[in-house]
């Protein structure tokens, strides 16, 4: 075995953020519905309840709508 120095801690140079598993699922539904050009012609029911679903998991006000 050879004998290392003392670990040393690089500064970061660029910042990391953290975010938990269920925001991050729902920036990938909202990212999904904006990128998808097609989505108002093969699926728009889908996309419409996987936003209701995102919205609902990070706490908003989904009793106005109708789920498809």
């Amino acid at each position: 075995m050879v004998a290392c120095g003392p670990l040393k801690n690089p500064e970061p140079t660029e910042k990391k953020v953290l975010v938990s598993s269920i925001l991050f699922q729902v920036a990938c539904n909202y990212q999904y519905s904006i990128k998808d050009s097609g989505v108002s012609a093969h699926n728009p029911k889908y996309i419409m309840q996987i936003l209701i679903y995102s919205s609902e998991e990070i706490g908003g006000d989904v009793s106005m709508y109708t789920r498809p």
